[in-house]
């Protein structure tokens, strides 16, 4: 047995003659039963502990103790460090010595009952010192206003709950007569902010594993406070999916408490907004030449190249690369419904001259041709979106034309 870079047998007459260890990891097999039936079941690992038996003599009572004396130390005071096993070889465990029993003494000998629990269930090679097998486990860690909860803010999150599917609320009206309520839809639901619930558990930076002060967990208390509270409404991005972001700020107390964690913790609830958006901007191009009159449909699914959950705003970029001035142009775009929606720039004098750029920004709601806010020349409409059903667009002007369109989206998700 070699813990932390030294071997059992430097110190003294000392040898492992007992290891116990599963072949392999323990596994929590968590299970759907319905009428005696097992529906559907998983398999999780779980922690992994390994038992040691550790005979130790010496030539005397009092090296006896001091041997045994520095053999706690050996264990207890490495913390988390490498463990290698006489059937580990070429691989080890990270491992740190859970508890050792009193020792069994017999006159010049002492038996010491050790377990070790590993910090991760799987082996790692030494070689590289990445792991032989499996998965690497998930974390409910997150960035929030520019800052890792681990770190930055030296924190661990366990997440406890979040709304996966939010309260929707529709125009329903009862009517004499008739069971039940009629429904009626309209452009936008009215979707529910969503709640994150979960705990924060202050860790030691510099040595996992070794407690905190009170004053430093005051101190590191009162940081996180000033990091939740100042952020205001902020991005919020997960480790396990670093694809999407949410807004998310807080709304309600946070209790901190040392009850089982001495570091001590926050219990902590986070309101995010119902939608989420995808972290990257996808994006198409077309160049489209144009009839009076007559709507020119484009494709832009290529910008949503894993979907879309929900009604998507779009930015838009439509450059004239004909050779005319272009006075009349109309984005047309469906609603969730389905329905034909039109967004035209036609009043005031509106004059898209060739070479420049109508941008269309549904993101904040704006528009503009160079510096000139364009909103002035909306005649109709609003801005354009990309649906669930349907991920196309068309333009249209007035008079023949050419004109490039860019289309930039972020996918929603509810």
């Amino acid at each position: 047995m070699t813990f932390n870079g030294i071997h059992a047998s430097q110190f003294g007459c000392t040898k492992v003659t007992i290891i116990s260890d599963r072949f392999t990891a323990p596994m929590t097999h968590q299970t759907v039963v319905k009428n005696g039936v097992v529906i559907t079941a998983v398999c999780v690992p779980t922690v992994r502990e390994i038992s040691l038996e550790l005979l130790v003599r010496e030539r005397g009572h009092q090296a006896l103790y001091t041997r045994l004396e520095q053999i706690n130390d050996w264990l207890m005071k490495s913390g988390e460090a490498k463990l290698e096993l006489r059937h580990t070889k070429g691989t080890y465990y990270k491992a740190r010595c859970k508890n050792i029993e009193p020792p069994l003494f017999n006159g010049l000998t002492a038996r010491l009952s050790v377990v070790m629990m590993c910090m991760d269930y799987r082996l790692y090679n030494k070689h590289d010192n990445k792991p032989v097998a499996g998965a690497d486990p998930e974390t409910d860690n997150f960035t929030f206003a520019g800052k890792h909860c681990l770190n930055d803010m030296h924190c661990m999150f366990v997440l406890n709950s979040k709304t996966a599917v939010p309260q929707v609320s529709a125009h329903k009206y009862e009517i004499p007569g008739i069971a039940g309520t009629v429904r009626y839809d309209d452009d936008n639901l009215r979707i529910a902010e969503k709640a994150i619930k979960g705990t924060l558990y202050f860790v030691n930076a510099n040595e996992n594993g070794v407690p905190i002060t009170y004053e430093e967990a005051e101190n590191r208390m009162m940081e996180v406070s000033a990091w939740l509270v100042n952020a205001g409404r902020a991005s919020l991005i997960w480790d396990s999916d670093i694809t999407r972001v949410y807004q998310v700020e807080v709304e309600n107390e946070a209790l901190f408490s040392r009850t089982q964690w001495e570091n001590g913790k926050l219990d902590l609830t986070l309101t995010a907004q119902p939608l989420a958006m995808d972290a990257a901007q996808g994006q198409v191009e077309e160049t489209l030449s144009l009839s009076a009159g007559t709507a020119k449909a484009m494709n832009i699914a290529s910008a949503f190249p894993r979907g879309m959950g929900y009604d998507t705003p779009l930015h838009i970029e439509i450059t004239n690369t004909g050779t005319a001035a272009i006075t009349d142009l109309t984005i047309v775009y469906k609603d969730r419904y389905g329905k034909t929606r039109k967004t035209r720039y036609y009043s005031g004098g509106f004059s898209l001259s060739v070479g420049s750029t109508l941008m269309v920004d549904g993101e904040d709601m704006s528009s503009s041709v160079g510096s000139t806010n364009a909103a002035k020349w909306l005649y109709s409409g609003d801005y354009p979106i990309a649906t669930v059903g349907n991920q196309s667009i068309a333009i249209q002007t007035a008079s023949a034309a050419t004109v490039k369109v860019i289309v930039k989206a972020n996918a929603r998700w509810v």
